[in-house]
C-alpha cells in the first residue's frame, strides 16, 4: 500500500516538475527570443533551483534507506550468528569450568522418601 501512495506522489512531483520547466521555458522564449544557449543545462538549472528541497530529501531518503537495508542484513548475517557462537563458547567455557566454582547454585536433590497417601494412589 505504502510503496503505490510513494508512486503516485513522485509521478505528481514528476509532472509539476514539466509544468515549472515548460512555464520557464515560454517565459525565456518570450524574452530572450527563440534561440539563447543550453537548453539542457537551462532546464537542470530551473529544476534545481525550483525543487532543491524536493531531491535533498528524496536522497536523504534513499541514503537512509539503503542504510537499513545495510543494517538488516548486518544484523541477520553477523551478529545473529555471533551471538549463537558468543552463548556457545560460554557454555564451553562453564562446562569445561564446572569443577571449579562457577558461583552458580547447584540444585541438591532430597533423598528419595516413600510419602504414602490415602488409598488409590
Amino acid at each position: 500500500m505504502f510503496w503505490m501512495l510513494n508512486t503516485v506522489w513522485e509521478v505528481v512531483a514528476l509532472c509539476l516538475s514539466v509544468w515549472i520547466a515548460v512555464k520557464h521555458f515560454r517565459d525565456m522564449r518570450r524574452l530572450l527570443g527563440p534561440s539563447t544557449g543550453s537548453t539542457i543545462g537551462d532546464c537542470f538549472r530551473v529544476l534545481m533551483k525550483s525543487h532543491v528541497l524536493y531531491f535533498a530529501s528524496a536522497t536523504a531518503a534513499l541514503i537512509i534507506a539503503g542504510t537499513h537495508v545495510v543494517l538488516e542484513v548486518v544484523q541477520i548475517f553477523v551478529l545473529g550468528p555471533r551471538l549463537i557462537l558468543s552463548v556457545r563458547e560460554y557454555h564451553a567455557k562453564l562446562v569445561a569450568g564446572s569443577d571449579a566454582d562457577t558461583s552458580m547454585n547447584s540444585i541438591v536433590f532430597q533423598e528419595h522418601v516413600q510419602i504414602s497417601t490415602s488409598g488409590t494412589v
